[in-house]
């Protein structure tokens, strides 16, 4: 799956485009590799667990939270992405607080954390199908 994500890469932008995976599909990864005769010092595997590089073609991939399941892989340009808050939802509270024993002012902010994509359209899904 991973090796298929990396054939379809616009060539525009593969140099900065970097995988993104669940730890489930990055551990089944690196199992595929060492089948093949890689090594993981190779890849980076001592340096950081969640990120490795991958041979032959020379894209990084990432294992992060919040990726469900083992059969799903995003490819993007990651200065595309913004990370940042929401302040819209159901989790979402702000509130403006005057204290007048202190006579100070609190501004108390629950905020959903959220990923923007900034150019979707160059966003590559691919999903294993079994």
């Amino acid at each position: 799956m991973i090796e298929a994500l990396i054939m379809a890469l616009p060539v525009k932008s593969a140099a900065k485009t970097e995988i993104f995976v669940s730890h489930a599909t990055m551990l089944e990864l690196k199992r595929d590799l060492l089948k093949r005769d890689f090594r993981l010092i190779d890849l980076g595997g001592f340096e950081d667990k969640n990120t490795i590089k991958m041979p032959v073609y020379d894209v990084t991939v990432h294992a992060v939270d919040g990726l469900a399941g083992n059969a799903k892989a995003y490819a993007i340009v990651p200065e595309h992405a913004v990370y940042g808050y929401s302040v819209e939802g159901a989790d979402v509270d702000v509130k403006a607080i005057y204290d007048d024993r202190t006579d100070q002012h609190i501004l108390r902010a629950k905020l959903a954390v959220a990923v923007q994509i900034a150019y979707p359209s160059e966003v590559l899904y691919a999903e294993k199908v079994d």
